[in-house]
C-alpha cells in the first residue's frame, strides 16, 4: 500500500508542476479528476474491495429504460 501511494506522489510530482506553470485550469481539473478516480480504484482494487463493472450498470439502466439490443 505504502508504494502504491508512493507511486503516485512520484507520478503527482512530475506531471502537475507543467500544468501548473502553463496556467491551463481546464487541464488542470481534468487531470485532477482522472487522478482522483485512478487512484481511489487503484487503493480500492489493492484493499480487495469489490469493485462492480460500470458496463454492467449501464446495462441495467438501458434495460430499465427500453433499450435493449
Amino acid at each position: 500500500m505504502f508504494l502504491l501511494i508512493l507511486a503516485f506522489l512520484i507520478i503527482l510530482a512530475i506531471d502537475l508542476p507543467p500544468l501548473i506553470r502553463e496556467k491551463n485550469k481546464h487541464d488542470l481539473i481534468i487531470y485532477g479528476i482522472l487522478f482522483v478516480i485512478v487512484c481511489s480504484v487503484a487503493i480500492l482494487r489493492n484493499l480487495e474491495v469489490p469493485i462492480p463493472s460500470i458496463l454492467m450498470l449501464i446495462g441495467e439502466a438501458m434495460t430499465k429504460m427500453g433499450l435493449t439490443y
